[in-house]
């Protein structure tokens, strides 16, 4: 069991991420505001963000291409920090059930999870956390924001998927 001074303790943690979200939030829609023709500048502003704040060694912010329905990556990034497409390895399935489905992905074993454990990208790539949500754009899916840690198991929570939920849908408003 935990003592009083426990709970408290752990109350105002999560008060302080809940407050620093909101915070890096209403950042992120004053850069937004303050740049709109140039939004690759801040969808890397955004992808920095999320991989600030949540615990992510790797990300991509990907749009559809209008003429061809497919995902185009945007912004990119490795754990090394590189920003070169080609050097990063995820799953493209759950990058496309993702825009099928209109859905958000968390996972904190994908290796072990029966929904994606069999998926031979999770398999051969070695993805452990997964958090993968849609861009949205009146009521249209235009891009994914995708998130992993490799090394890592249980990386993500519900309330990491709500922080990048919140922050694909201010990216969808402001490209749309």
């Amino acid at each position: 069991f935990f003592s009083i001074d426990e709970i408290k303790t752990k109350d105002l943690i999560s008060l302080q991420q809940a407050n620093q979200r909101l915070l890096l939030l209403y950042e992120l829609g004053e850069t937004i505001n303050s740049q709109l023709e140039d939004y690759h500048q801040w969808l890397d502003e955004l992808k920095s963000t999320a991989l600030r704040t949540l615990d992510a060694r790797r990300g991509l912010i990907a749009l559809v291409d209008e003429k061809t329905g497919e995902l185009t990556c945007e912004i990119i990034r490795d754990e090394s920090g590189d920003t070169e497409p080609k050097k990063l390895e995820v799953s493209s399935t759950i990058l496309h059930k993702v825009l099928k489905d209109g859905v958000s992905i968390l996972t904190h074993n994908a290796l072990k999870e029966s929904k994606f454990g069999h998926i031979q990208s999770v398999r051969e790539y070695k993805i452990r956390s997964i958090i993968c949500a849609p861009l949205f754009s009146r009521g249209e899916i235009i891009g994914i924001m995708y998130l992993d840690n490799r090394g890592s198991i249980g990386s993500f929570s519900e309330d990491d998927l709500s922080f990048l939920t919140a922050l694909c849908h201010q990216a969808g408003i402001a490209i749309g």
